[in-house]
């Protein structure tokens, strides 16, 4: 006689405020008491892409009472199972993304403390014993969360925001806006003789152009008292809200 595993359906999880993004699923393993003694270690495989959590977080579940969850660092695959508490089965419940979808699952039996074999098994009457079998599963990923309903909101609105920004200049920099708009403020300085496209080329990087130089020995004495007519600007929005009752 084979082992057969099948699916027992899901249930929300029996603690507040666990929301619903998340369900515990429950799996059965039937076999006769010498495939599966009293003691006996058993686990199922699930695919690494799919967000588990660990049991150890619900202690007051009962259906989790004894699942240990372990990740292979070599296949990269979750094994979640249980310790047979009687002979002939046991089922095995981990808490996983409430939405479904079908993949491959394996049946491993402990052979030592830290060693796994494959087990054959069956997922219902009419097919055939093999290490991999096609069942229902949680679907890969983490859920994706929409937030509560408007009308379960419990907290205080902002009244008013502001926007506001921090500069960080930077020291050294010259810009080629900044530089051009200064030419009409200081009209007999080399700042005219500038274009957009001195700017450009080896003659910028290496301020073999007179002009780009002038601006450099300038933008240097400016640079000793901290100051750059270039930075960049971080913005930040503040809320304002009621004080609370």
């Amino acid at each position: 006689m084979a082992i057969v595993v099948s699916f027992l359906g899901t249930f929300s999880i029996p603690v507040p405020e666990s929301g619903t993004a998340y369900r515990v699923w429950s799996y059965r393993v039937d076999g006769t008491g010498s495939e599966i003694p009293q003691g006996q270690r058993m686990a199922l495989t699930l695919p690494a892409n799919v967000s588990l959590l660990d049991p150890s977080l619900f202690p007051d579940v009962d259906a989790l009472d004894g699942t240990f969850l372990w990740r292979d660092p070599v296949s990269g695959r979750h094994l979640v199972g249980r310790t047979a508490t009687s002979p002939g089965g046991l089922i095995v419940s981990f808490v996983a993304p409430a939405r479904t979808s079908t993949g491959e699952l394996q049946l491993l039996r402990a052979t030592s403390p830290a060693g796994w074999a494959p087990v054959s098994f069956l997922t219902g009457p009419g097919g055939s014993p093999a290490a991999v079998q096609t069942l229902v599963l949680p679907a890969p990923g983490a859920p994706a969360h929409t937030g509560r309903p408007v009308y379960d909101f419990a907290g205080t609105l902002p009244y008013a925001s502001e926007l506001f920004g921090v500069y960080q200049p930077l020291i050294g920099w010259i810009g080629a806006q900044t530089t051009m708009t200064s030419a009409m403020v200081l009209p007999d300085s080399r700042h005219p003789a500038l274009s957009h496209e001195r700017f450009l080329g080896e003659a910028a990087r290496t301020l073999s152009d007179d002009a780009l130089a002038a601006v450099a020995d300038r933008q240097r004495v400016m640079a000793a008292g901290g100051l750059s007519p270039v930075g960049l600007v971080s913005l930040f929005r503040q809320y304002f809200f009621e004080p609370g009752k």
